[in-house]
C-alpha cells in the first residue's frame, strides 16, 4: 500500500493479482492476469491520519489485548476488535513501534488477511506514481 495525502493511493492485492490505484479523481482497477484496467470516478475521501484511523476503529470496535505474537520477525501485540454494531470481526497485530503489521477481517467466515511487510514514511512520491500501466487495455465501468 502506498498513500499520499490528501487522497492518492495504490493498493497491490498480490493474491488476487489486482492493483487499485487512485489519483483522487480517477480510480483504476488493474487486473494483471488480463493486463486490463477498469476506470471509475474516484470517491472523494481524504486519507485519514493515524489518529483519525484509530478514532474510527474505536467508534466501531471494542479493542481487547489478547497476547503477543511474532509476525514477519516483528514482536507484536495481538488485539481482538469486537464489533459494537454489525461490523466484521477483526484482529490486528501492532508492532512495538505502534505500526500495524497484520490485519485479519472475518466477514461471516470469509476471511481477508493483510500483511504490511514494510513501512516508509514521508518518502516524497511523485504524483506520476499514481497511474495505471501504459500498455494495459482500458475499460470504463
Amino acid at each position: 500500500m502506498v498513500f499520499k495525502k490528501p487522497n492518492k493511493f495504490l493498493i497491490d492485492m498480490i493474491n488476487q493479482n489486482l492493483t487499485i490505484i487512485s489519483n483522487g479523481e480517477k480510480q483504476w482497477i488493474y487486473d494483471k492476469n488480463k493486463n486490463e484496467v477498469i476506470v471509475k470516478n474516484a470517491t472523494v475521501m481524504p486519507i485519514p491520519t493515524f489518529a483519525e484511523f484509530i478514532q474510527n476503529i474505536l467508534s466501531y470496535y471494542e479493542p481487547e489485548l489478547i497476547g503477543k505474537e511474532k509476525v514477519i520477525d516483528k514482536e507484536c501485540y495481538v488485539i481482538k476488535l469486537k464489533p459494537k454494531f454489525s461490523s466484521p470481526n477483526a484482529t490486528i497485530w501492532i508492532s512495538k513501534d505502534y505500526l500495524p503489521v497484520k490485519i485479519v477481517m472475518d466477514f461471516d467466515g470469509a476471511k481477508s488477511t493483510t500483511i504490511f511487510k514494510s513501512f516508509k514514511l514521508n518518502i516524497g512520491i511523485s504524483d506520476d506514481f499514481f497511474k495505471p500501466p501504459k500498455n494495459a487495455k482500458i475499460k470504463y465501468g
